[in-house]
């Protein structure tokens, strides 16, 4: 009897050690998927997206200037063309992450209206000081979308 039961332990023992075992290699490799998964998208981002938010973008942001004879804002056609140059560089979100996609060409949209749009309007420069803070902060919140979908 007694040899009954320690045998009934050890197989529940070595059952549940079993179990322990195989669910211990199942979430090491879901971790591993997940951790290679971030890795490849890292470098995805970085190849996509550094240039761009730390070189390109604020480089020719600098460009945008008030014109006081004309009294519009001038130059900002290399700053528009770097942000469509940015969108087409993003067309492999398409096919992999179509909502991060469409978020940031809506993103990307906005900011190269805005900045169209107020170019050739006449302002005082209160008026443009206004229009450039609207503009960092569109950029502002460009970067925080894909710094956000970046870190996550």
């Amino acid at each position: 009897m007694c040899d009954f039961i320690l045998k009934a332990i050890n197989y529940l023992v070595d059952n549940l050690a079993a179990i322990c075992s195989a669910a211990c290699a199942i979430l090491m490799y879901r971790h591993t998927r997940k951790v290679d998964k971030f890795t490849t998208n890292k470098n995805y981002y970085s190849k996509i997206f550094d240039r761009y938010l730390i070189d390109e973008i604020p480089n020719t942001r600098e460009y945008i200037r008030y014109d006081y004879k004309s009294k519009t804002i001038k130059d900002s056609n290399k700053f528009t063309d770097k942000l469509e140059e940015l969108r087409k560089n993003c067309l492999f979100y398409k096919y992999c992450d179509r909502g991060f996609y469409d978020d940031l060409n809506v993103k990307i949209q906005d900011i190269v209206d805005y900045t169209m749009n107020n170019c050739n309007y006449k302002m005082n420069e209160d008026e443009y000081i206004e229009k450039i803070n609207m503009l960092n902060e569109k950029i502002k919140n460009l970067y925080e979308y894909i710094y956000k979908d970046y870190l996550l």
